[in-house]
This record gives structure tokens, C-alpha cells and sequence, in this order.
């Protein structure tokens, strides 16, 4: 395994958001992106914010505007506030589960300026299409507190895989759960097919039995594909994922912590979504918000989701929600009083970068 450790990291051009897509200006020594990479990574963000505007488009030429205003206007802004509130504890949760990570090999590595980071990075995420922008962010703060390029990608990546793995389970639990108000056998057995993909990629990436065998795997793969894209863009994304389990293996402790933190972040979100609910009087259970959610949040994580999951979140919540008998102007205002609480934090982030750099500007006066 050691030919992963120190891999060129400048082959990864769009990945899915398992994998943390950095900026190869940040994680390249050897070379520069090349002129085809480049643009099919602006042609790839402008499928990305056109599928998004379509999903959007779609939901409102369907929705009767006026009634939307109506409710949205006659919201509680009491648990609005609260709403965002809580958004703003799941973007800390999520800033200390990857301080966790990173203290396995940074010990000193700081909490505060994670969770200043992570407000910023959901800034970015929630104007740039998919989570390049947001990844750098937490990527760069990652150097700041010590970190090498290919030990701060790994930290990034192990994060990654265990958020994956707390949105996962609490949706298949409370898809389970709620599988008498909704017709969601479909939606169960996909998540199901989520869970078995993810034990086998865990086992599989943090087991020393499956070591030998995969690397061998990734290096045939490498040697038969030459220069076919998608052989390298494999032998890309296995090689990162495989450095960094390398530099977790033996952190099983810190990788259950993280867990539990990431079902702590998914709690808090939908308590967060269910105030939004409350606010707008709307009777949804949180069991039903936990299932909803997790569903919205497993899609928004697609390689074609738009900038903050826009579109793709309002399509999403009208067509779960109308089958809990939730007409299509209610579940549009919802969701478009959730988009609007993530953006809140969003702009604190824009607000903490702005400080941040007006008073690095007035010391070098």
C-alpha cells in the first residue's frame, strides 16, 4: 500500500461527492490541469446548474405561486429563528467530526477555526455547483492547522465516507418506519442497496486482508485502461480512497466516535427541518422528516445535484410529501423555507470570510 501514501493527486477531475473534490491548483506538485479537463469540468457545472434550474422550474410551473406566498408570509418567524439555529449546531457537529478525524494524526488541529471553516465552506457549496468550492475551503484550513496535501485529502475523504454512512442508516431506519404512510418499498430497497454497497466499500477499504488484492486490482485496471478516461478516472478515485483508509486502519475508535456524531448531525438537521414544518403549520411527524430528508439528502449527494441541491431538494420534497397527503404549494413553501434557513448560515459564512479577510488586510497595513 505503500505506492498510495504519496500518489500524484491531479487525475481527479469531477468526482462524485463521496470523494472531495479539491481544486488540482491546491493538490498538484507535478502538473498543470489540462485545457480538456478544464472544460469539461465548466461544461459538467453547467449541466449541473441547468438540471437544477429545469428540476426548479418544473416544480413552480406546477404550483400555484400565490397560495405559496401566503403560507411562506404567515410563517412563525419565532421557529424560523429557531430552525436556523439548529442548522447552524449541525454545521458545528460536522466541523468536530472532522476535527476528530484530524486530530487521529494533528493532535493540535482546532476546533474553532473547523467550525469557522465549515460556515465558509457552506457559503461556497451553496453558490458554487457541487462541493468543489466547500471541500477546498476545509482543505486549505486543513494545511493551515499542518497538514500535508495527501494526508488533509485523506482527513476529507474518511469524513466524507462516514457522513455517508450516518445519512444511510437513519434514512433506512425511518424509511423502515414509515413504510405504512408511504409507498416507499422502492425507496427501502434502494437504501438497502446503499447499505450493503457501503459495508462491502468499508470492509473492503479498512480490512489488511483486502489490502494486497485491491491494489493489484487498481494497478491491472491502470495498465489495461492506458489512456482511456474512465480507466484513469478509476485508478483515480481507488487510489485516493485507498490512501486514506491507510492512514485510518488502525483509528477504529475515532471512526465510531465520528459515526455517532454523524447520527447526531443527521438528528439535528431534521429537528432544524421540523421547526421549518412547525412554522408553517404543517402535521409532519419527525420519523416521516427523518425518511423525507435522508431520501432529499441521498439525492442532493449526486454527481448531477446543482449548487446547494436546488431544484433538486423542491422536486424531491413535493413528490415524497404529496404522498403523505401534503398538497404540492405546502411542501413548495417548506422547502423553499428550509433553502432559505441554509442560506442564513450561508451568508454568516460569507460574513465570517469577508472579517477574516478585512483584518488580515488591516495587518499588513
Amino acid at each position: 500500500m505503500s505506492q498510495f501514501k504519496d500518489a500524484n493527486l491531479t487525475t481527479l477531475e469531477s468526482e462524485p461527492s463521496l470523494i472531495p473534490a479539491v481544486p488540482l491548483a491546491t493538490c498538484s506538485v507535478t502538473e498543470p490541469e489540462s485545457a480538456p479537463a478544464s472544460m469539461r469540468r465548466w461544461l459538467w457545472a453547467f449541466v449541473q446548474v441547468a438540471f437544477g434550474i429545469g428540476a426548479l422550474g418544473w416544480v413552480l410551473r406546477k404550483a400555484d405561486l400565490a397560495q405559496v406566498w401566503q403560507q411562506v408570509s404567515q410563517a412563525n418567524l419565532w421557529l424560523i429563528g429557531a430552525a436556523i439555529l439548529c442548522n447552524a449546531l449541525t454545521l458545528i457537529c460536522m466541523a468536530f467530526r472532522l476535527g476528530l478525524l484530524a486530530r487521529v494524526h494533528v493532535p493540535t488541529t482546532s476546533y474553532r477555526r473547523l467550525a469557522l471553516a465549515q460556515f465558509k465552506a457552506a457559503f461556497v457549496n451553496g453558490f458554487v455547483p457541487g462541493s468543489l468550492g466547500g471541500d477546498a475551503v476545509r482543505f486549505v484550513t486543513l494545511q493551515q492547522s499542518g497538514f500535508d496535501k495527501t494526508l488533509g485529502l485523506a482527513v476529507l475523504i474518511v469524513e466524507r465516507l462516514v457522513g455517508t454512512w450516518g445519512v444511510v442508516l437513519t434514512g433506512g431506519a425511518a424509511l423502515v418506519v414509515n413504510h405504512r404512510y408511504l409507498d416507499m418499498h422502492q425507496w427501502i430497497t434502494g437504501v438497502a442497496g446503499l447499505l450493503v454497497g457501503l459495508l462491502v466499500l468499508t470492509g473492503v477499504l479498512f480490512h489488511n486482508q483486502f489490502d494486497a488484492q485491491v491494489s493489484r486490482l487498481v494497478e491491472q485496471v491502470g495498465q489495461r485502461g492506458g489512456h482511456n478516461w474512465l480507466a484513469r478516472k478509476f485508478v483515480s478515485i481507488a487510489t485516493r480512497l485507498l490512501a486514506a483508509a491507510e492512514r485510518f486502519r488502525l483509528a477504529h475508535r475515532v471512526l465510531w466516535w465520528s459515526l455517532v456524531v454523524s447520527l447526531v448531525v443527521r438528528a439535528v438537521w431534521v429537528v432544524s427541518a421540523y421547526f421549518v414544518a412547525l412554522s408553517l403549520g404543517m402535521n409532519l411527524s419527525l420519523p416521516l422528516l427523518f425518511g423525507v430528508i435522508s431520501l432529499v439528502d441521498i439525492a442532493r449527494m449526486l454527481p448531477i445535484a446543482p449548487p446547494n441541491g436546488i431544484g433538486v431538494r423542491e422536486a424531491m420534497l413535493v413528490f415524497l410529501l404529496s404522498q403523505t397527503g401534503i398538497d404540492r404549494e405546502a411542501a413548495l413553501g417548506f422547502s423553499l423555507v428550509v433553502s432559505a434557513v441554509m442560506v442564513a448560515n450561508s451568508l454568516l459564512g460569507g460574513l465570517i470570510s469577508i472579517g477574516q479577510g478585512v483584518r488580515k488586510f488591516r495587518q499588513t497595513q
